[in-house]
């Protein structure tokens, strides 16, 4: 079955972390990348329900009427998934994130929380985006909001790694047990290979 981001597995627990996944395995050589094209971006946005239906028709226009702008936003995009990565993984794995990334970081958040626009309507406030325009990096905007959602509001020891594919997920199980991002795939091969490399023992000894 071909991989496409209609059929990836969403084990992240985030949109954040859903967008980092978007390689297949981290931890293979040869790897896939789920976002080839500007409407892979736009395919994902609306699986994971980050923007609405009308904004989503308005970007795919934009993005078919422009297409050499567009790829270079696909290109943009990607270089701040691996951006994300580096960071959260650094975290994960206590370990120092470079000034540099550090820098870029801060730069795409503060970019991004100032398209931010509070609504006040008969005594409700619902936090929403500017809407004058429509730009092709507000799916990176709503991505890097969650991201400062999840290091200002979550415990980061919620943060984990998949030790099988290197996906980043966000533990939400009660006691905070996961270790793998899905159970059925990942926790199934480690579990298999654990249990060849036992038998293997045991028949050489």
């Amino acid at each position: 079955m071909k991989r496409t981001v209609d059929n990836m597995l969403l084990d992240g627990g985030c949109p954040c972390f859903n967008f980092t996944n978007t390689i297949h395995s981290r931890k293979d050589e040869v790897t896939y990348d789920y976002l080839n094209s500007y409407n892979d971006v736009i395919g994902f946005a609306e699986r994971v329900k980050l923007i609405s239906h009308e904004r989503l028709k308005k970007l795919r226009k934009i993005a078919d009427e422009n297409e050499e702008k567009a790829k270079q936003k696909l290109n943009e995009i990607k270089n701040k998934r691996e951006l994300l990565y580096k960071i959260f993984s650094a975290i994960i794995n206590n370990k120092t994130v470079d000034e540099q990334a550090s820098e870029d970081f801060n730069k795409v958040l503060g970019n991004s929380l100032s398209n931010l626009r509070f609504r006040f309507n008969k005594g409700k406030v619902t936090l929403s985006w500017k809407e004058n325009e429509v730009d092709l990096m507000e799916p990176l905007w709503i991505i890097f909001k969650d991201a400062f959602d999840i290091l200002t509001l979550k415990p980061l020891e919620r943060v984990k790694e998949c030790k099988a594919c290197g996906w980043l997920f966000l533990d939400k199980s009660k006691n905070n047990s996961r270790t793998w991002c899905n159970m059925q795939s990942c926790g199934s091969i480690i579990k298999a290979k654990r249990y060849y490399y036992k038998k293997k023992v045991k028949t050489n000894n």
